[in-house]
């Protein structure tokens, strides 16, 4: 789940953005095949082997699966893989760009298109013995960067092929896996890599000590170090999805011109069902939500479903194997697309067309009560950290609230807020971006000014690392979608909402502050005249839902991936006491 709002001070770690672009092509790809009006969903998985790269084809809607692919052959940006199949032999040929690989489709005389997203990168594995000058560093080596006062936890793999040294990273917390490194180096005890990035190429350079490699790390204008510790090989495949008691189906449907492809899980009992349309938090996401190596959409999905309840969750707009794009979509067109969930689901026979609920998460939890003050299709709705006040509001108190728990200085937090403030005016009146980076180019200076000697020691080039800072937060307020969050007032359509509403919230949550919240959803659906609304506060819980030290999104990586007690029982049990639930 990725934060709704800006980051806690105006220095973003941006370490690693834009890498996806130079990984490895291994991994899980989701998407289809369009051909003769008609789409095929498919799921490929690319892993390493002795003479390259291999690779094998589901293909759901006509029960294939793990059918090896022929020829399969990557050289950045082409792709190519075949498919031996009855009508023939099926070419795919295409281009990878990030995340997203497209191209032609061509079989017995028919040309069509396909379209994959990585959904789920795979770690590389050890693939032949060490030559003896490598085998000291050759393996796996888990630890971190420390720069600018933060951590990043990583996982280094090294190991040889043709007897050169080879390298690849993972940054678990930026769900990146397998990113390969460059002009990797080991000479006696001197080991020294390079990871292509964005933000400019970032550079390890260290000393093996026994079981453990240390050194400086540098990269956007920043040095700071990094510490591994050998570790143990990953596997290098997920193990087998266990059997669930329940029916799971791929599913497309549109929202206008957006397509949409999600998954459909729905009770083995006779139907109809009542059924739950999952919507995500900000920014893209796949429809399990995933982040920080866990699947939240995934888990409330499966517990619905055990206790009667279909539920649809559905990859964003530009994710997984949906097309448009989240970032020139707006809160609008995000409900736009939870309604037209609520009209697929309606034309199914095993779905009960007048029990079809939202749960959002987040900005998700903005979207329901938008879509629910539009629509009378929409039977309740389910808000798991969602706001009750404008964006503006949102944003401002989130981060003092961050910046406190983060230790900030009173001063730093209130030359922060001006800024914010600053640049949230200078959006809203449409000026040109200059006037927005002399203000922010201000701020940086200040931070800088502000900080402890450690942390302006790691800012060796000021000039590159404030270009790098400034840009990033430039197109951020630029785009369609943060400009509409800015002014967007929740609390009009909850006056409207006139279905049952269930709204939880974190007593730990510093993104979006649950008295503040709470309090104004409550007078908006008091003022619309709703009947039936339910608020729920976990004392401990963060964003996330998961029992919390401070609530800091700097510490969501470190915390145990599991929601707080009761999270999920609070839920189904509020959606089954306003349901028939078939036995």
């Amino acid at each position: 789940m990725r934060t709704i709002l800006l980051t806690a001070t105006v220095f973003t770690l941006i370490l690693f953005q834009s890498t996806i672009a130079q990984q490895s092509i291994v991994g899980h790809w989701e998407g289809s095949i369009k051909i003769q009006g008609q789409e095929l969903m498919i799921k490929v998985d690319f892993k390493t082997a002795d003479a390259g790269l291999e690779a094998t084809i589901d293909i759901p809607q006509q029960s294939a699966k793990g059918l090896a692919l022929k020829n399969v052959r990557y050289e950045h940006p082409k792709v190519h893989f075949e498919l031996p199949a009855g009508p023939g032999l099926a070419t795919f040929d295409g281009e990878r760009k990030d995340s997203l690989m497209t191209g032609k489709f061509t079989q017995a005389g028919m040309e069509g298109s396909f379209s994959l997203e990585l959904t789920n990168p795979v770690e590389l594995e050890v693939v032949e013995a060490a030559t003896p000058k490598y085998k000291p560093v050759v393996g796996v080596w888990n630890g971190a960067i420390d720069i600018v006062g933060k951590s990043i936890g990583i996982s280094i793999t090294f190991k040889t092929k043709k007897a050169e040294l080879k390298g690849s990273i993972d940054i678990p917390e930026q769900s990146a896996f397998a990113l390969p490194l460059n002009n990797v180096r080991f000479d006696s005890s001197k080991i020294y890599c390079e990871l292509p990035a964005g933000a400019g190429v970032a550079v390890f350079d260290g000393s093996l000590k026994g079981d453990s490699v240390g050194g400086i790390f540098k990269q956007a204008g920043m040095t700071g170090t990094f510490h591994l510790v050998r570790g143990i090989a990953k596997k290098e495949v997920e193990q087998p999805e266990k059997i669930v008691p329940y029916k799971k189906e791929e599913v497309v449907f549109h929202s206008d011109t957006v397509k949409l492809a999600g998954t459909l899980t729905i009770p083995s009992t006779p139907g109809p069902h009542p059924a739950v349309v999952m919507i995500t938090g900000s920014g893209p996401q796949n429809r399990d939500e995933e982040l920080f190596g866990m699947k939240p959409f995934k888990i409330i999905a499966d517990h619905f479903t055990r206790n009667g309840i279909a539920v649809l969750r559905y990859d964003d707009r530009g994710v997984g194997g949906s097309s448009g794009s989240t970032s020139q979509s707006t809160t609008a067109d995000l409900a736009k697309d939870a309604l037209a969930a609520i009209h697929f689901l309606q034309s199914r026979n095993d779905i009960n067309p007048k029990e079809i609920g939202l749960c959002g998460h987040s900005e998700g939890g903005i979207v329901g009560p938008l879509a629910a003050s539009e629509s009378r299709d929409v039977a309740f709705v389910i808000c798991i950290a969602g706001t009750g006040v404008d964006g503006r509001k949102t944003l401002l108190a989130q981060r003092e609230a961050i910046m406190r728990a983060d230790s900030a200085s009173e001063d730093a937090i209130q030359k922060a807020l001006k800024v914010s403030e600053l640049a949230f005016d200078l959006v809203l009146s449409q000026k040109d971006s200059v006037e927005v980076r002399r203000a922010l180019r201000a701020s940086l200076v200040d931070q800088m000014n502000a900080m402890t000697i450690e942390q302006r020691k790691a800012i060796t080039n000021e000039e590159e690392f404030i270009k790098i800072q400034m840009e990033t937060q430039v197109a951020s307020f630029q785009s369609p979608w943060f400009k509409f969050f800015l002014t967007y007032d929740p609390s009009i359509a909850l006056k409207k909402v006139k279905c049952p509403l269930l709204a939880l919230f974190g007593g730990l949550d510093l993104q979006v502050l649950a008295e503040l919240n709470k309090n104004a959803m409550e007078s908006a659906l008091k003022k619309g005249g709703n009947k039936d609304y339910t608020f729920r506060v976990f004392p401990k819980a963060n964003h996330l839902f998961l029992n919390a030290i401070t609530g800091s999104p700097s510490e969501y990586s470190r915390l145990k991936k599991e929601f707080v007690p009761g999270f999920l029982e609070t839920m189904s049990d509020w959606i089954v006491k306003r349901v028939t639930i078939p036995r």
